[in-house]
């Protein structure tokens, strides 16, 4: 895991990563379809969707935050580019821990 890769469109970043989710976002890294664990980066504009897709699920909070938890697993951007939680148990109930947990940050 050398060398960053650099994204300048949602559909590339999507389209190379098995699933994209909010852990991958705070960490920089995804598990690329071809290379395995690798390090990226992206355009301002990708971030600016990137964020505005998670906020379609969340709301409207700031997503900066320093911590990382598993439940971010589960909030994704789908190969259609759309945001997604993926619930466990129940849906409602995660969903209300997890927009406390950013909120915390």
């Amino acid at each position: 895991m050398d060398k960053k890769l650099r994204y300048t469109t949602l559909k590339g970043l999507i389209g190379k990563c098995k699933q994209f989710s909010y852990s991958n976002y705070l960490s920089g890294r995804m598990l690329h379809i071809n290379k395995g664990w690798v390090r990226f980066s992206v355009a301002p504009e990708v971030r600016q969707q990137i964020e505005d897709l998670f906020k379609s699920v969340v709301g409207d909070i700031d997503l900066n935050i320093n911590s990382n938890y598993g439940l971010f697993e589960r909030l994704i951007i789908t190969k259609r580019l759309t945001g997604q939680y993926i619930a466990g148990q129940e849906y409602s109930s995660e969903l209300r821990y997890l927009k406390q947990l950013i909120k915390r940050g």
